[in-house]
């Protein structure tokens, strides 16, 4: 089973590759380069700022997760390791799968078990949808009617009730880590919840990273001045659902 890693790999890649070239095949550089240049430099210079600082952030889902089963390893292989995990997972989709074998790869040689590979990356993933269903709870609760514009005959009083029970879910993983201690067994494997310290620090970074995300396109779409930031972070994270 030796080439099952590298035919992965190489299928990824030739996957990423294939994606971008017909991505890119409706976009000209002539028009990128127009719509920079009647953008404030401000605006270009704040979206590379929350660019570089959720990218940043990103490395801490892995410190966390480590974190929680009791290994520390140097920031700077943890960051490598969360950066590319999270490019390939978050540009290929299949999160879990493409995220997870690159994180496997990079960890293993590190030490660790699979199953200590496995905890880190259910970990950043349910980091993650904390966050978005927070968020999306929020924005739905606050600006429903704004948030469901583009949602043909969705009623506000729904989206309201979509906020509550997003906000609904947070709340109860929230009261799982606070008060259950006993571990989950799946397939042989056995997960924790973490600390209720451990799962508040989970909300609070997966949704500064989040909103980090929105606002880089936020600052890049000046047509949206209209639109309140709350409107477009809620209709960003649930267009992530």
């Amino acid at each position: 089973m030796r080439w099952l890693g590298p035919v992965i790999t190489v299928t990824l890649l030739g996957a990423a590759i294939w994606y971008l070239n017909d991505l890119m095949g409706t976009v000209r550089l002539d028009e990128i380069v127009t719509e920079f240049e009647t953008l404030p430099v401000l605006n270009i210079v704040a979206a590379i700022a929350c660019t570089a600082i959720s990218y940043f952030l990103l490395a801490f889902y892995d410190v966390m997760g480590l974190k929680h089963i009791g290994y520390r390893l140097p920031f700077s292989k943890v960051a490598g390791a969360s950066f590319i995990s999270t490019a390939f997972a978050h540009n290929l989709g299949l999160g879990f799968l493409t995220g997870g074998s690159v994180r496997y790869r990079m960890y293993a040689a590190a030490g660790l078990s699979g199953v200590d590979v496995a905890t880190v990356q259910v970990f950043a993933t349910v980091t993650f949808n904390v966050g978005v269903a927070g968020l999306a709870g929020i924005a739905l609760l606050l600006e429903p009617a704004g948030v469901i514009a583009g949602i043909p005959d969705m009623p506000p009083w729904l989206g309201r009730g979509m906020g509550l029970v997003f906000l609904g879910a947070v709340f109860v993983y929230v009261m799982f880590c606070a008060f259950y201690r006993d571990s989950i067994d799946v397939r042989g494997m056995e997960f924790r919840f973490p600390t209720l310290r451990m799962a508040v620090g989970q909300l609070l970074l997966s949704a500064a990273d989040i909103t980090l995300t929105a606002l880089v396109m936020y600052v890049l779409l000046p047509e949206l001045t209209d639109t309140s930031l709350l409107v477009f972070l809620g209709a960003f994270v649930l267009a992530v659902l």
